[in-house]
């Protein structure tokens, strides 16, 4: 049944002398309308409608109809035989093409179908996006982009297309709160795969295929004390963290541990099995005969053999990754996919770029595994960089290079590991969020991977940022550019100090300001000459704009020059005399910290100080004017200033002293090592004068600005790694002064030496020695770390301190650990080094001591595979005068600013030898 609404429209024509009249009527089909103030004729059928994802589709077409359009858009009813309805389903012809999304206006109708309730599903988000210009830009209501229409005409559709990947999405680690809204967002931009490191498998309508994995080759732990063969053989010793791949009833009750588990999660569509997140890889007789990856994947196969035939419905799939990331010598069985684990790739660099040595060697991997023929994917780690900080990483480059190269291999699955966490806080703090425009931008590329990731950025940000859309897009592709011509190489789970000054150049934070005030002007001009709707719009682009200025900053955070300031940490008396905070440059202040807020001393006013923790978008302003009157203010998110009613104050006594709590900063918590932003304005000075903010790291000592001379005799060779290592020893309150010279070390004042492989190539001169020598007898550390000759008996003319540098023999990585250490302060006070010198891998040198005695031995390691109870020295410390020497072989993977801060504050408690 149609129905027809009739247009009246009339012209009056003045005839001179006389008048008349004449009315035309235009009658217009509203077939032509799909809506129309407010108002429909097209009904909405579902062509299987007790399916729940074709459920889930009607409603979301319904919904965002009626945000568009303010139209209600009805089922279809018996009484509607023809034309005018929206049908939503599978269509029989297309099931043999699954993953087929079709678009196509035909027979009065509009079908927005596929080969399955998911592409059905995708064929309603993609008529929204293509045709109506909807955008999910970022998981939660205000990242999606609706407009609103008073009338919209259905154009000829005839569209069709299958998404680049079989399998795409993102594996989720980590329980944010809005988690289910990150669900949404993937599925509204075409994402079919869920994987969540824990069985967590929610909104089933969505369309998901559930991939389910959690290094789940594992017998139950209560076996390891009956039946030990099921578990890895080291050195003849059992361990418990890992598997015998050739123990068959180890196989079995692996099986059936996984069966039961299977029954109880029937909605698991894709079991993927691999082992515990360990290297300690069985070196039985058995196992022994096979490389890792064969004994691995021979071990799969035999396992899927067993679960295939309990569960034939069911997929199975597995990672080539980290011991078993090679090919192995035996064909892989009952595989919908292996991910190739791209963890040793460099993140900095292109994979196809011919300088880069690590990422030659992934394509290396990628051409031999395409060469099995078993179906290839890929496990990345674009968004791991750094082990802790959640950081924005501005590589959309790397991203697109990693699509286009999966694409060229046939890659079946792309699933990288994106971050959700912490579970609480706010967005800018949350992994997933705060890189939300490159991962919109990865998931439209693993759905079209032929689309350039620009013409995906430039939309975005044309939605998200309104008026400021082109100075956003031109910062974020000078981030990108930048990321790419940084001269390093990056792998996984490092820090961003030293990478900091790489990519936030100069040159980078003036194209930032440059854009960024330029957005701010452009923002202005469109509210103050908006309407009220517009207004709403312009909300939403401004906390947009806003974010993006927050999460360049925490970058700043990181950046190693002279405005930062390590700021004690002082449990002290009120009006404490002298004022023991740190000075600020060239301003009578001085700052300290402790558990309950941070207290400025000794200041003239007036003063202001700005804070701001450079995680969420709030500036904090403390002010004492000139006749001591305070007044105090933030600015919002929004850039909204608000005046505060907080607790500081300031105290009297015999010193200008004013206290802010950390209550009043949003109850922010404070640990040692944060970071935050700030600045100074005393007397008419400002600190830092660059007019960027600078960095405040609330130290964990109580005087910082103590000095550590280094030398090294291969200052080429450490050149690279001297700004992580002053970085991490600032944080601790040490004042890293580099000697180049003899006469530089021998000018320089120090608290402490840091002496590096001094018989290389660059020698100190003995007038240098007798420097350290006397210096050390009068109550200062001195640090010595070799690789080669260390002629200690002669630097300080003491036959007694005599020693060698040996290399350790026939051991490998998982038996190099440390299996002494002498328990005590230095090890736990103020730093817990326990777990470190548990864990961590030993050197490959240790320290042959003349006279041992005269020693205090702080940890040895195993010589050789055969003699792991052998107790090789690596650390050591002798007290020498009022100070002390500690000897390191090479570098110990103990934490060096922390053992340093250990040694240093205890080494008295060390009786002479």
């Amino acid at each position: 049944m149609k129905k027809v609404t009739s247009l009246i429209s009339f012209l009056l024509f003045l005839i001179p002398g006389d008048w008349g009249s004449s009315f035309s009527f235009a009658v217009e089909d509203d077939s032509n309308f799909f809506f129309q103030n407010a108002r429909t004729v097209w009904s909405v059928e579902l062509l299987q409608p007790m399916d729940p994802t074709i459920q889930q589709a009607g409603i979301e077409f319904k919904r965002a109809m009626k945000k568009i359009s303010g139209a209600d858009f009805p089922d279809v009813s018996e009484s509607v035989d023809e034309g005018f309805i929206v049908k939503i389903g599978v269509e029989p012809e297309l099931e043999k093409t699954p993953d087929l999304i079709r678009m196509e206006t035909r027979g009065g109708n509009l079908f927005l179908t596929g080969g399955s309730p998911r592409s059905a599903l995708y064929a309603v988000y993609e008529f929204l996006r293509r045709e109506l210009g909807v955008r999910w830009l970022w998981p939660g209501d205000d990242g999606e982009f609706m407009p609103v229409m008073s009338e919209w005409k259905l154009p000829e559709i005839s569209f069709s297309f299958t998404p680049g990947f079989k399998y795409r999405g993102f594996h989720m680690c980590g329980d944010w709160y809005r988690v289910k809204e990150f669900h949404h967002w993937m599925a509204r931009n075409l994402l079919n795969s869920h994987r969540h490191g824990n069985y967590f498998f929610p909104d089933r309508e969505l369309g998901f295929y559930q991939i389910y994995s959690n290094h789940n080759v594992f017998p139950p732990k209560e076996y390891f004390e009956t039946n030990p063969e099921f578990y890895a053989s080291r050195n003849g010793k059992r361990l418990q963290c890992q598997i015998c791949v050739s123990s068959r009833d180890g196989l079995n009750v692996i099986a059936d541990k996984l069966t039961e588990e299977l029954k109880k999660k029937p909605d698991i569509d894709v079991l993927s099995l691999f082992l515990p997140d360990n290297q300690e890889y069985c070196q039985c007789e058995k196992c022994s005969e096979k490389s890792v990856s064969t004994g691995f994947f021979d071990f799969y196969s035999d396992l899927t053999d067993i679960l295939k035939e309990r569960f034939p419905d069911l997929s199975f799939a597995t990672l080539a990754y980290q011991g078993y990331l090679d090919v192995p010598a035996s064909p892989i069985r009952n595989s919908e996919f292996i991910e190739i684990a791209t963890h040793g790739r460099c993140n900095i660099h292109l994979l196809n770029d011919p300088d880069c040595a690590r990422n030659i060697k992934e394509m290396e991997r990628f051409h031999e595994w395409r060469k099995t023929g078993t179906p290839i994917g890929n496990y990345g780690y674009e968004y791991d960089i750094f082990s802790r900080e959640n950081l924005f990483l501005p590589i959309f480059s790397i991203l697109a290079d990693s699509v286009k190269v999966n694409k060229e291999f046939g890659s079946v699955i792309i699933l990288p590991e994106v971050s959700l966490s912490p579970k609480n806080g706010p967005e800018e703090r949350v992994g997933t969020m705060v890189n939300r425009i490159s991962q919109y931008v990865m998931a439209r590329m693993m759905t079209e991977p032929e689309v350039n990731w620009k013409e995906i950025l430039e939309d975005y940000c044309e939605y998200a940022f309104g008026p400021a859309a082109e100075p956003l897009f031109e910062y974020l592709t000078a981030m990108d550019r930048q990321w790419l011509a940084m001269p390093i190489h990056r792998g996984i789970l490092g820090s961003p100090v030293g990478l900091a000054e790489e990519l936030i150049t100069r040159e980078i934070r003036d194209v930032a300001e440059k854009k960024f005030n330029d957005a701010e002007k452009r923002l202005h001009e469109a509210e103050s000459r908006a309407s009220a709707a517009e207004k709403v719009k312009l909300t939403v682009n401004r906390a947009a704009f806003e974010r993006e200025k927050v999460l360049f900053r925490q970058w700043e955070r990181f950046l190693l020059d002279e405005n930062r300031q390590e700021i004690p940490r002082v449990e002290a008396p009120e009006n404490m005399l002298p004022a023991p905070g740190l000075q600020m440059p060239g301003m009578n202040c001085r700052v300290f910290w402790n558990e309950k807020g941070i207290t400025v001393q000794n200041y003239s006013t007036p003063i202001e100080l700005g804070l701001s923790t450079g995680l969420g978008g709030e500036n904090w302003f403390f002010r004492i004017h000139e006749d001591g009157s305070q007044e105090q203010w933030k600015i919002s998110e929004l850039g909204v200033r608000e005046v505060m009613d907080s607790e500081w104050k300031i105290k009297d006594g015999g010193i200008r002293e004013f206290f802010i709590p950390f209550s009043s900063l949003n109850g922010e918590t404070v640990l040692p090592g944060t970071l935050w932003q700030f600045r100074v304005l005393e007397s008419g000075k400002v600190w830092p004068p660059s007019g960027y903010w600078a960095g405040f790291s609330f130290s964990n000592v109580p005087k910082t600005g103590q000095k550590l001379v280094f030398w090294s005799g291969s200052m080429k060779r450490d050149e690279s790694g001297l700004k992580f290592f002053s970085s991490s020893m600032k944080e601790k309150g040490w004042d890293v002064k580099i000697a180049r010279t003899a006469e530089e070390f021998l000018a320089l004042e120090s608290d402490a030496y840091w002496l590096k492989n001094p018989m290389f190539d660059e020698k100190l001169p003995p007038e240098c020695w007798e420097k350290v020598r006397k210096e050390v007898e009068n109550g200062k550390l001195a640090v010595f770390l070799s690789y080669s000759r260390l002629p200690l008996a002669e630097f300080f003319k003491d036959g007694d301190l005599g020693v060698k540098l040996d290399g350790v023999r026939n051991i490998s990585l998982a038996q190099r650990r440390s299996n002494y250490w002498l328990d005590g302060p230095w090890m736990k006070t103020p730093n817990d080094l326990t777990l470190h010198l548990e864990r961590q891998i030993t050197p490959a040198y240790y320290l042959d001591l003349a006279k041992p005695e005269k020693w205090h031995i702080l940890a040895t390691m195993p010589k050789s595979s055969d003699e792991l109870g052998e107790k090789l020295v690596y650390a050591a410390l002798t007290r020498y005068g009022k100070g002390a020497i500690l000897l390191l072989s090479a570098d110990p993977r103990i934490p060096l600013p922390q053992l340093l801060e250990n040694v240093q504050e205890n080494f008295r408690e060390f009786e002479m030898k």
